[in-house]
Protein backbone atom coordinates (compact mmCIF):
# COMPACT_ATOMS: atom_id res chain seq x y z
CA UNK A 1 0.00 0.00 0.00
CA UNK A 2 2.80 2.44 0.92
CA UNK A 3 4.44 1.78 -2.47
CA UNK A 4 1.17 2.57 -4.25
CA UNK A 5 0.78 5.82 -2.32
CA UNK A 6 4.35 6.75 -3.17
CA UNK A 7 3.73 6.05 -6.88
CA UNK A 8 0.53 8.11 -6.91
CA UNK A 9 2.27 11.04 -5.20
CA UNK A 10 5.14 10.86 -7.69
CA UNK A 11 2.73 11.03 -10.61
CA UNK A 12 0.92 14.01 -9.09
CA UNK A 13 4.21 15.83 -8.41
CA UNK A 14 5.29 15.22 -12.01
CA UNK A 15 1.95 16.50 -13.35
CA UNK A 16 2.01 19.58 -11.12
CA UNK A 17 5.49 20.51 -12.34
CA UNK A 18 4.48 19.77 -15.91
CA UNK A 19 1.54 22.19 -15.65
CA UNK A 20 3.73 24.81 -13.97
CA UNK A 21 6.22 24.67 -16.82
CA UNK A 22 3.43 24.93 -19.40
CA UNK A 23 1.94 27.94 -17.61
CA UNK A 24 5.37 29.60 -17.53
CA UNK A 25 6.10 28.61 -21.13
CA UNK A 26 9.28 26.78 -20.09
CA UNK A 27 11.13 24.13 -22.07
CA UNK A 28 9.80 20.62 -21.40
CA UNK A 29 12.16 18.36 -23.30
CA UNK A 30 14.60 17.49 -20.50
CA UNK A 31 11.90 17.31 -17.81
CA UNK A 32 9.78 15.00 -19.94
CA UNK A 33 12.71 12.64 -20.55
CA UNK A 34 13.72 12.62 -16.87
CA UNK A 35 10.20 11.61 -15.82
CA UNK A 36 9.26 9.38 -18.75
CA UNK A 37 8.51 6.36 -16.54
CA UNK A 38 6.03 8.22 -14.31
CA UNK A 39 4.41 9.94 -17.30
CA UNK A 40 3.98 6.57 -19.04
CA UNK A 41 1.63 5.48 -16.22
CA UNK A 42 -0.52 8.62 -16.08
CA UNK A 43 -4.28 7.87 -16.09
CA UNK A 44 -7.36 10.02 -16.74
CA UNK A 45 -7.99 10.04 -12.97
CA UNK A 46 -4.51 11.50 -12.42
CA UNK A 47 -5.27 14.37 -14.80
CA UNK A 48 -8.62 15.12 -13.13
CA UNK A 49 -6.81 15.17 -9.76
CA UNK A 50 -4.18 17.78 -10.67
CA UNK A 51 -4.46 20.46 -7.93
CA UNK A 52 -4.46 23.23 -10.56
CA UNK A 53 -7.65 21.67 -11.97
CA UNK A 54 -9.49 21.79 -8.66
CA UNK A 55 -11.95 24.52 -7.73
CA UNK A 56 -10.20 25.46 -4.48
CA UNK A 57 -6.98 26.31 -6.35
CA UNK A 58 -8.78 29.07 -8.24
CA UNK A 59 -6.76 28.95 -11.47
CA UNK A 60 -8.53 30.86 -14.23
CA UNK A 61 -10.32 28.60 -16.74
CA UNK A 62 -8.91 30.51 -19.70
CA UNK A 63 -5.36 29.84 -18.46
CA UNK A 64 -6.12 26.14 -18.17
CA UNK A 65 -7.63 26.09 -21.67
CA UNK A 66 -4.53 27.80 -23.04
CA UNK A 67 -2.33 24.86 -22.00
CA UNK A 68 -4.88 22.03 -22.29
CA UNK A 69 -3.98 21.13 -25.88
CA UNK A 70 -0.25 20.99 -25.15
CA UNK A 71 -0.85 18.90 -22.03
CA UNK A 72 -2.99 16.43 -23.99
CA UNK A 73 -0.28 16.12 -26.65
CA UNK A 74 2.32 15.34 -23.97
CA UNK A 75 0.09 12.74 -22.28
CA UNK A 76 -1.61 11.39 -25.40
CA UNK A 77 0.29 8.10 -25.57
CA UNK A 78 -0.19 7.40 -21.85
CA UNK A 79 -3.91 8.19 -21.88
CA UNK A 80 -4.48 6.21 -25.06
CA UNK A 81 -2.89 3.16 -23.39
CA UNK A 82 -5.20 3.39 -20.37
CA UNK A 83 -7.35 0.22 -20.22
CA UNK A 84 -11.06 0.88 -19.97
CA UNK A 85 -14.31 -0.82 -20.95
CA UNK A 86 -15.33 1.32 -23.93
CA UNK A 87 -18.27 -0.28 -25.76
CA UNK A 88 -18.63 -2.92 -23.05
CA UNK A 89 -19.75 -0.26 -20.57
CA UNK A 90 -23.21 0.30 -22.05
CA UNK A 91 -25.17 0.88 -25.23
CA UNK A 92 -24.95 4.63 -24.61
CA UNK A 93 -21.15 4.48 -24.45
CA UNK A 94 -21.12 2.69 -27.80
CA UNK A 95 -23.35 5.39 -29.27
CA UNK A 96 -21.15 8.18 -27.86
CA UNK A 97 -18.04 6.62 -29.38
CA UNK A 98 -19.84 6.14 -32.72
CA UNK A 99 -20.95 9.76 -32.54
CA UNK A 100 -17.36 10.87 -32.02
CA UNK A 101 -16.30 8.96 -35.11
CA UNK A 102 -19.22 10.41 -37.09
CA UNK A 103 -18.20 13.95 -36.10
CA UNK A 104 -14.59 13.35 -37.15
CA UNK A 105 -15.77 11.79 -40.44
CA UNK A 106 -17.96 14.82 -41.18
CA UNK A 107 -15.02 17.13 -40.62
CA UNK A 108 -12.80 14.98 -42.85
CA UNK A 109 -15.42 15.16 -45.61
CA UNK A 110 -15.47 18.93 -45.33
CA UNK A 111 -11.66 19.19 -45.46
CA UNK A 112 -11.61 17.11 -48.63
CA UNK A 113 -14.47 19.12 -50.07
CA UNK A 114 -12.84 22.54 -49.71
CA UNK A 115 -9.53 21.37 -51.18
CA UNK A 116 -11.03 21.72 -54.64
CA UNK A 117 -11.45 25.49 -54.29
CA UNK A 118 -12.05 26.19 -57.99
CA UNK A 119 -15.14 23.95 -58.25
CA UNK A 120 -16.63 24.56 -54.82
CA UNK A 121 -19.84 26.60 -54.75
CA UNK A 122 -20.44 29.00 -51.90
CA UNK A 123 -23.88 27.64 -51.03
CA UNK A 124 -22.47 24.12 -50.71
CA UNK A 125 -19.84 25.22 -48.20
CA UNK A 126 -22.43 27.17 -46.26
CA UNK A 127 -24.54 24.00 -46.06
CA UNK A 128 -21.61 22.24 -44.40
CA UNK A 129 -21.30 25.08 -41.90
CA UNK A 130 -25.03 24.82 -41.21
CA UNK A 131 -24.66 21.06 -40.68
CA UNK A 132 -22.08 21.65 -37.97
CA UNK A 133 -24.90 22.93 -35.75
CA UNK A 134 -25.51 19.20 -35.18
CA UNK A 135 -22.64 19.34 -32.70
CA UNK A 136 -25.07 20.98 -30.28
CA UNK A 137 -26.61 17.53 -29.69
CA UNK A 138 -23.27 16.19 -28.51
CA UNK A 139 -22.51 19.18 -26.32
CA UNK A 140 -25.94 19.17 -24.65
CA UNK A 141 -25.76 15.46 -23.84
CA UNK A 142 -22.40 15.94 -22.15
CA UNK A 143 -23.46 19.08 -20.25
CA UNK A 144 -26.89 17.89 -19.12
CA UNK A 145 -26.48 14.13 -18.75
CA UNK A 146 -22.89 12.86 -18.50
CA UNK A 147 -21.36 15.69 -16.42
CA UNK A 148 -24.14 15.81 -13.76
CA UNK A 149 -23.98 12.05 -13.25
CA UNK A 150 -20.19 12.19 -12.87
CA UNK A 151 -20.46 15.01 -10.34
CA UNK A 152 -22.81 12.86 -8.27
CA UNK A 153 -19.96 10.34 -8.02
CA UNK A 154 -17.73 13.10 -6.60
CA UNK A 155 -15.69 13.51 -9.77
CA UNK A 156 -13.82 16.83 -9.71
CA UNK A 157 -16.17 19.28 -11.53
CA UNK A 158 -13.51 21.79 -12.63
CA UNK A 159 -12.28 19.79 -15.68
CA UNK A 160 -15.94 19.34 -16.68
CA UNK A 161 -16.44 23.10 -16.47
CA UNK A 162 -13.41 23.51 -18.71
CA UNK A 163 -14.98 21.12 -21.23
CA UNK A 164 -18.23 23.10 -21.14
CA UNK A 165 -16.26 26.28 -21.78
CA UNK A 166 -14.63 24.62 -24.81
CA UNK A 167 -18.10 23.71 -26.10
CA UNK A 168 -19.07 27.38 -25.86
CA UNK A 169 -15.87 28.39 -27.66
CA UNK A 170 -16.73 25.98 -30.50
CA UNK A 171 -20.26 27.37 -30.85
CA UNK A 172 -19.01 30.96 -30.86
CA UNK A 173 -16.31 30.13 -33.39
CA UNK A 174 -18.85 28.47 -35.71
CA UNK A 175 -21.00 31.61 -35.66
CA UNK A 176 -17.91 33.70 -36.42
CA UNK A 177 -16.95 31.32 -39.22
CA UNK A 178 -20.33 31.63 -40.90
CA UNK A 179 -20.19 35.42 -40.72
CA UNK A 180 -16.66 35.49 -42.13
CA UNK A 181 -17.72 33.21 -44.96
CA UNK A 182 -20.67 35.46 -45.85
CA UNK A 183 -18.33 38.46 -45.94
CA UNK A 184 -15.42 36.71 -47.73
CA UNK A 185 -13.11 37.56 -44.83
CA UNK A 186 -9.39 37.22 -45.69
CA UNK A 187 -8.67 35.12 -42.57
CA UNK A 188 -11.39 32.57 -43.37
CA UNK A 189 -9.01 29.63 -43.84
CA UNK A 190 -7.28 30.40 -40.56
CA UNK A 191 -10.60 30.37 -38.70
CA UNK A 192 -11.63 27.10 -40.38
CA UNK A 193 -8.37 25.54 -39.20
CA UNK A 194 -8.85 26.89 -35.70
CA UNK A 195 -12.42 25.53 -35.57
CA UNK A 196 -11.36 22.09 -36.77
CA UNK A 197 -8.52 21.96 -34.25
CA UNK A 198 -10.85 22.99 -31.41
CA UNK A 199 -13.58 20.43 -32.16
CA UNK A 200 -11.12 17.58 -32.73
CA UNK A 201 -9.53 18.52 -29.41
CA UNK A 202 -12.88 18.41 -27.62
CA UNK A 203 -13.67 14.92 -28.95
CA UNK A 204 -10.17 13.74 -28.05
CA UNK A 205 -10.45 15.04 -24.47
CA UNK A 206 -13.82 13.35 -24.09
CA UNK A 207 -12.54 10.03 -25.40
CA UNK A 208 -9.23 10.07 -23.47
CA UNK A 209 -10.41 11.64 -20.21
CA UNK A 210 -14.15 12.07 -19.64
CA UNK A 211 -15.56 8.83 -21.02
CA UNK A 212 -12.91 6.51 -19.49
CA UNK A 213 -13.61 8.00 -16.06
CA UNK A 214 -17.37 7.77 -16.62
CA UNK A 215 -16.98 4.09 -17.52
CA UNK A 216 -15.37 3.46 -14.14
CA UNK A 217 -17.48 5.54 -11.77
CA UNK A 218 -21.01 5.17 -13.18
CA UNK A 219 -23.15 2.11 -12.50
CA UNK A 220 -25.22 0.07 -14.97
CA UNK A 221 -28.41 1.76 -13.73
CA UNK A 222 -26.86 5.19 -14.34
CA UNK A 223 -26.10 4.29 -17.95
CA UNK A 224 -29.64 2.99 -18.52
CA UNK A 225 -31.10 6.22 -17.15
CA UNK A 226 -28.77 8.35 -19.25
CA UNK A 227 -29.64 6.44 -22.43
CA UNK A 228 -33.32 7.32 -21.97
CA UNK A 229 -32.43 10.96 -21.46
CA UNK A 230 -30.06 10.96 -24.45
CA UNK A 231 -32.96 9.92 -26.69
CA UNK A 232 -34.41 13.43 -26.24
CA UNK A 233 -31.28 15.06 -27.69
CA UNK A 234 -30.32 12.68 -30.49
CA UNK A 235 -26.78 12.11 -31.76
CA UNK A 236 -24.69 14.31 -34.04
CA UNK A 237 -24.54 12.96 -37.62
CA UNK A 238 -26.06 9.63 -36.56
CA UNK A 239 -29.57 8.40 -37.31
CA UNK A 240 -30.22 6.15 -34.34
CA UNK A 241 -33.73 4.85 -33.71
CA UNK A 242 -33.58 4.36 -29.95
CA UNK A 243 -37.30 3.58 -29.64
CA UNK A 244 -37.32 4.77 -26.05
CA UNK A 245 -40.71 5.72 -24.71
CA UNK A 246 -40.92 7.88 -21.60
CA UNK A 247 -43.36 6.57 -19.03
CA UNK A 248 -44.86 9.92 -18.10
CA UNK A 249 -48.45 8.63 -18.13
CA UNK A 250 -47.58 5.77 -15.81
CA UNK A 251 -45.79 8.19 -13.51
CA UNK A 252 -48.80 10.50 -13.44
CA UNK A 253 -51.16 7.65 -12.54
CA UNK A 254 -49.16 6.96 -9.37
CA UNK A 255 -50.30 10.34 -8.02
CA UNK A 256 -54.00 10.04 -8.80
CA UNK A 257 -55.07 9.66 -5.18
CA UNK A 258 -52.79 12.35 -3.77
CA UNK A 259 -53.92 15.92 -3.28
CA UNK A 260 -52.17 19.26 -3.45
CA UNK A 261 -53.98 21.70 -1.14
CA UNK A 262 -53.48 25.43 -0.67
CA UNK A 263 -55.39 28.52 0.40
CA UNK A 264 -56.33 29.15 -3.23
CA UNK A 265 -57.56 25.66 -4.06
CA UNK A 266 -56.26 22.19 -4.68
CA UNK A 267 -55.53 19.57 -7.33
CA UNK A 268 -54.61 15.94 -7.54
CA UNK A 269 -50.86 15.72 -8.06
CA UNK A 270 -51.26 14.29 -11.56
CA UNK A 271 -53.32 17.38 -12.40
CA UNK A 272 -50.65 19.63 -10.94
CA UNK A 273 -48.00 17.83 -12.99
CA UNK A 274 -49.79 18.31 -16.33
CA UNK A 275 -50.57 21.96 -15.48
CA UNK A 276 -46.91 22.72 -14.72
CA UNK A 277 -45.82 20.95 -17.90
CA UNK A 278 -48.32 22.93 -19.96
CA UNK A 279 -47.20 26.38 -18.84
CA UNK A 280 -45.69 28.39 -21.73
CA UNK A 281 -42.52 29.03 -19.72
CA UNK A 282 -39.48 27.06 -18.57
CA UNK A 283 -39.31 26.81 -14.78
CA UNK A 284 -36.41 25.53 -12.72
CA UNK A 285 -36.38 25.57 -8.92
CA UNK A 286 -33.09 25.64 -7.01
CA UNK A 287 -33.45 25.00 -3.28
CA UNK A 288 -31.84 26.81 -0.33
CA UNK A 289 -28.80 24.52 -0.58
CA UNK A 290 -28.12 25.71 -4.14
CA UNK A 291 -29.17 22.37 -5.65
CA UNK A 292 -31.56 21.87 -8.57
CA UNK A 293 -34.73 20.35 -7.14
CA UNK A 294 -37.31 20.57 -9.95
CA UNK A 295 -37.92 21.69 -13.52
CA UNK A 296 -41.11 21.56 -15.55
CA UNK A 297 -41.16 19.65 -18.82
CA UNK A 298 -42.97 21.96 -21.22
CA UNK A 299 -42.93 20.69 -24.84
CA UNK A 300 -41.47 24.00 -26.06
CA UNK A 301 -38.68 24.20 -23.49
CA UNK A 302 -36.13 26.85 -24.46
CA UNK A 303 -33.15 25.54 -22.53
CA UNK A 304 -32.74 21.75 -22.50
CA UNK A 305 -32.89 19.99 -19.14
CA UNK A 306 -32.51 16.33 -18.21
CA UNK A 307 -33.44 14.54 -14.96
CA UNK A 308 -29.70 13.99 -14.39
CA UNK A 309 -29.43 17.63 -13.25
CA UNK A 310 -31.65 17.02 -10.22
CA UNK A 311 -29.47 17.43 -7.13
CA UNK A 312 -26.75 19.21 -9.10
CA UNK A 313 -25.21 22.41 -7.72
CA UNK A 314 -26.60 25.35 -9.67
CA UNK A 315 -23.07 26.70 -10.22
CA UNK A 316 -22.33 23.57 -12.29
CA UNK A 317 -25.45 24.05 -14.44
CA UNK A 318 -24.21 27.15 -16.24
CA UNK A 319 -21.35 27.88 -18.62
CA UNK A 320 -18.23 28.98 -16.71
CA UNK A 321 -18.40 32.47 -18.23
CA UNK A 322 -21.78 33.15 -16.53
CA UNK A 323 -21.32 31.30 -13.21
CA UNK A 324 -20.23 34.47 -11.39
CA UNK A 325 -23.53 36.15 -12.34
CA UNK A 326 -25.59 33.24 -11.01
CA UNK A 327 -23.59 33.18 -7.79
CA UNK A 328 -24.09 36.92 -7.30
CA UNK A 329 -27.86 36.57 -7.78
CA UNK A 330 -28.08 33.71 -5.26
CA UNK A 331 -25.95 35.65 -2.74
CA UNK A 332 -28.08 38.80 -2.99
CA UNK A 333 -31.31 36.79 -2.75
CA UNK A 334 -30.03 34.88 0.27
CA UNK A 335 -29.02 38.12 2.05
CA UNK A 336 -32.46 39.57 1.36
CA UNK A 337 -31.02 42.50 -0.61
CA UNK A 338 -32.84 41.63 -3.86
CA UNK A 339 -35.91 39.64 -4.91
CA UNK A 340 -35.71 39.61 -8.71
CA UNK A 341 -33.13 39.66 -11.50
CA UNK A 342 -34.22 39.99 -15.13
CA UNK A 343 -32.42 39.49 -18.46
CA UNK A 344 -33.55 39.67 -22.08
CA UNK A 345 -31.70 39.05 -25.34
CA UNK A 346 -31.97 37.66 -28.86
CA UNK A 347 -30.80 34.12 -29.66
CA UNK A 348 -31.10 32.46 -33.06
CA UNK A 349 -33.76 34.89 -34.15
CA UNK A 350 -35.86 34.50 -30.98
CA UNK A 351 -36.34 37.10 -28.24
CA UNK A 352 -35.95 35.52 -24.80
CA UNK A 353 -36.69 36.81 -21.29
CA UNK A 354 -35.16 35.12 -18.24
CA UNK A 355 -36.21 36.11 -14.73
CA UNK A 356 -34.83 34.85 -11.44
CA UNK A 357 -37.12 35.15 -8.39
CA UNK A 358 -36.14 34.77 -4.75
CA UNK A 359 -38.41 32.19 -3.10
CA UNK A 360 -39.27 32.87 0.55
CA UNK A 361 -41.74 31.27 2.95
CA UNK A 362 -44.43 33.10 4.96
CA UNK A 363 -41.79 34.06 7.54
CA UNK A 364 -39.61 35.65 4.89
CA UNK A 365 -36.97 32.93 5.16
CA UNK A 366 -34.99 32.20 2.01
CA UNK A 367 -36.00 28.86 0.43
CA UNK A 368 -34.33 29.06 -2.97
CA UNK A 369 -34.52 30.52 -6.48
CA UNK A 370 -37.10 30.10 -9.23
CA UNK A 371 -35.76 30.59 -12.76
CA UNK A 372 -38.42 31.38 -15.36
CA UNK A 373 -37.58 31.62 -19.07
CA UNK A 374 -39.94 32.60 -21.86
CA UNK A 375 -39.78 33.05 -25.62
CA UNK A 376 -41.68 36.30 -26.18
CA UNK A 377 -40.97 36.67 -29.90
CA UNK A 378 -44.63 36.35 -30.91
CA UNK A 379 -45.84 38.46 -27.98
CA UNK A 380 -43.55 41.33 -29.02
CA UNK A 381 -44.95 41.23 -32.56
CA UNK A 382 -48.58 41.70 -31.50
CA UNK A 383 -50.31 44.87 -32.71
CA UNK A 384 -53.83 46.21 -32.53
CA UNK A 385 -56.45 44.16 -30.69
CA UNK A 386 -58.11 40.76 -30.87
CA UNK A 387 -61.22 40.49 -28.69
CA UNK A 388 -63.03 37.83 -30.70
CA UNK A 389 -62.11 34.17 -31.00
CA UNK A 390 -59.93 33.50 -34.02
CA UNK A 391 -58.38 30.02 -34.21
CA UNK A 392 -56.10 31.06 -37.07
CA UNK A 393 -54.05 33.35 -34.83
Amino acid sequence: MSELIKTEKLKQDVLVNLVKKLLNNESLKDYFLENAEAIKNITPFDVFSIPYFQEKFGLDIDKIKAIAGKLMNLLHRSLQAYPWKKEETSLLMRYLLEEGEAIKAKFSDFKEFIKDKENVQKKEIFKFLKDFEELEKRFLKMQNIIYPQMEKKLVNPKPLQIMWSLHDDAKALLLSLREKYKNNAPDLNQVIGKYFFLVYGIIEKEELLVLPIASRVLEKEDWETMLKEAADYGFSFLDLDLRIKHKEKETESEFNDLLFNSATGGMALDELLVVLNRLPVDMTFVDENNKVKYFNNTPDRIFPRSPSVIGRLVSNCHPPKSVHVVEEIVTEFRKGNKDKAKFWFESRGRFLVITYYAVRNSKGEYKGVLEVSQDVTEIRSLTGEQKLLNWSK
